[in-house]
This record gives C-alpha cells, sequence and structure tokens, in this order.
C-alpha cells in the first residue's frame, strides 16, 4: 500500500513538472508574453527577461522586442530580435548576431553586452540565437561549438546549419543587409563565432568574440577568405585563460580541451589574413588595443587586452549568479560593444 502511494504521488508530481514544462515551451503567438524559460532556473534573485512579441504571422515588422520559434534539426529552437528606433521596414538593415555564453541564454547575454542600448544609438538590427541544453530546459544551454560536448546528444547538434536558418527564418519579417552581417558572442559563445567565421564565412563579414579564443583551424577548417576579427580578452579570466592551458571541465558542459593563449590565437588569424605589417598598440587606462593593418581584403584584426578583466563583457555588466560563479571584474574603460560595433561598420563583406 505504502508503494502505490508512492507511486501515485510520483505520478503527480511528474505530471505537474512537464505541464509547467509544456506551458514554458508554448509560443506566445503574436502577443506579448515573456521570453522562454521557468521562472528562476539558472537566474536566481533577479529576472532578466524580455518582454517579447512572438511572430507567428507574415510581414515585416517595425521597431521592438520580438521572438521566433522555428523547427530546426527535429527540435524546437527560438531566436529573439531586438529592433532599433529609427528602424525602416524595407531599408537593408546591418545585423549583429549575438550568442551567449555556455549555460546562459539570449536574456541573460542581452543583459551582460548591453547591445541592445548601442544598436538603439547605430540602428543595426542584433539577434540573438538560442543553443540548445543537454537536460529538458531552454535555460542552460550550450552550442556545440567545437569543443566536444559531455552530452552525447548535443555532440549531434549543428548550431552553424541553426544560424544559417536563422538568418533565414528572421529575413522574412526584417529587412537585413546581406552584407553587412556579423557576429559576437561571450564564451562558449565566442568559440561559436569562430566556428562560424570558418563553416559560415559567405554570410559572416566580421566577427567580435568576448572571452574565448579559438586559434586558426582549431576544430574547423580555416576560412576560405580573409576574415576581419576584432578580439577581447580579459588578463585575469580562469575560464578562458588569457596565457593558454587546459580547461576546467569541472565548469563546463565540455569535455577538457587544450586552450591556446590568447594572443598567439589571434595572431594566427592576423597571418591568415596576410597582415603584413607589425601590429600597432595604443592604451586606454588598463585596456591595451593590440591592431594588424595591412592585410588582405581590408580584413584588420584587432586584440583588447584588459588587464583587470575576468570572464566578462567589457563596459558591460554580470548577473549575481555570475558574480557568485566568480567570473571576476569587468573593465570600464573601454565598451566592447560600441568598439566592435565601430570595427563592424568599417568591415562589410567584400
Amino acid at each position: 500500500m505504502d508503494r502505490r502511494i508512492l507511486f501515485i504521488a510520483l505520478l503527480i508530481g511528474l505530471m505537474s513538472f512537464f505541464s509547467c514544462l509544456a506551458a514554458a515551451f508554448a509560443p506566445k503567438g503574436n502577443e506579448q508574453g515573456s521570453s522562454p524559460g521557468p521562472s528562476g532556473a539558472v537566474i536566481g534573485e533577479r529576472d532578466y527577461r524580455i518582454q517579447l512579441t512572438w511572430i507567428r504571422e507574415a510581414g515585416q515588422y517595425g521597431p521592438g522586442e520580438y521572438g521566433r520559434q522555428l523547427r530546426h534539426g527535429g527540435r524546437s529552437r527560438y531566436y529573439q530580435v531586438h529592433v532599433p528606433r529609427g528602424y525602416q521596414p524595407g531599408r537593408p538593415t546591418p545585423v549583429v548576431l549575438v550568442l551567449h555564453g555556455g549555460g546562459g541564454n539570449p536574456d541573460i547575454v542581452r543583459y551582460n553586452s548591453r547591445i541592445d542600448e548601442t544598436s538603439d544609438q547605430h540602428g543595426f538590427l542584433a539577434i540573438y540565437p538560442a543553443a540548445t541544453s543537454p537536460v529538458f530546459t531552454d535555460r542552460l544551454l550550450f552550442w556545440n561549438a567545437g569543443a566536444r560536448p559531455k552530452s552525447p546528444k548535443q555532440r549531434k547538434i549543428d548550431d552553424t546549419a541553426f544560424i544559417a536558418a536563422v538568418l533565414d527564418d528572421a529575413a522574412q519579417y526584417f529587412s537585413i543587409d546581406p552584407k553587412r552581417v556579423y557576429a559576437t558572442g561571450l564564451s562558449n559563445g565566442a568559440h561559436m563565432c569562430y566556428l562560424l567565421a570558418s563553416k559560415l564565412s559567405d554570410r559572416i563579414a566580421a566577427i567580435g568574440p568576448v572571452a574565448g579564443q579559438r586559434e586558426v583551424g582549431q576544430y574547423a577548417p580555416p576560412p576560405p577568405r580573409p576574415m576581419p576579427l576584432i578580439h577581447f580578452h580579459g588578463k585575469k579570466d580562469t575560464w578562458a585563460l588569457f596565457n593558454g592551458g587546459h580547461s576546467n571541465s569541472d565548469k563546463s558542459g565540455f569535455e577538457e580541451y587544450e586552450i591556446a593563449p590568447a594572443a598567439a590565437a589571434v595572431a594566427t588569424w592576423a597571418k591568415h589574413n596576410g597582415c603584413g605589417q607589425a601590429p600597432a598598440e595604443t592604451r586606454v587606462g588598463s585596456a591595451l588595443c593590440v591592431q594588424y593593418t595591412g592585410c588582405q581584403q581590408n580584413a584588420d584584426v584587432v586584440l583588447w587586452i584588459l588587464d583587470d578583466g575576468g570572464h566578462t563583457w567589457p563596459g558591460g555588466r554580470t548577473t549575481r549568479t555570475e558574480d557568485r560563479a566568480g567570473v571576476g571584474k569587468i573593465n570600464t574603460d573601454i565598451s566592447a560593444s560600441e568598439e566592435m560595433w565601430k570595427f563592424f561598420e568599417s568591415h562589410p563583406k567584400p
């Protein structure tokens, strides 16, 4: 009798859990609703979710905050779009893809990067794709960006194809300039930027990774053309180690992998781009800009080294959960979002 009572209680609990989860995944239609995800997961004391209008109907959409769900690879995926004030449907507009870090989601990287503010100032569309989770949630998300995921299911996910599908899908609702599509990302999202540079160079004009380095040819063949790059890295980053080493697999959803020194990794991209001149250095407080010029097809390479920076977005913000995890300090001498946009703006696709 005790076993029957225990079984019934367990069954009721599971039914309640999946009912709540189904509600969290249900599209909101063309109506107001917060972005997907069960309340409280990962985020802790504060709620960073954005109020979105979910797109289900065809047509061109104006300034606002949007969400869009689509099927890809046999599963439901989603992305968010920030459309800046002053955007005019029908006028080709630059796009910045913003890729969240491992264990994060679009809402958190929006908070981290403050790119929505930069978008409003400069008039580009900010698109925030969502990765996938090794567990049944839409908040603890990771990109399959080269390093071997611990989850066998995630090893089969083609996130490059998903990003291409996001661009195709978004073009139905927003006016995208195909020569001015850029990618940035934090940590695991930075790694995804490098993968896109290698595998999607026909669509990505330039990349701006933050706190996540890759050498040319690491995990994917070199890009078939020179790829403009602006990279940001804190010297006190204890996750993506500035001086290289081995990843801490206990902190991530990936098996241990080799980390190249950030400056050496960026130098391989300068070499790939045929940058013939010695790099010039400029200091802004505790931030050092190392700039390679004289590159083929105007594919400049820039490395910002943040003396006091941790595993953080320069000029951005951190959540309380990230602070507890020990991501370190934020450099405030520069804004990565502003610096990368200045770089992107001068590097359209050839």
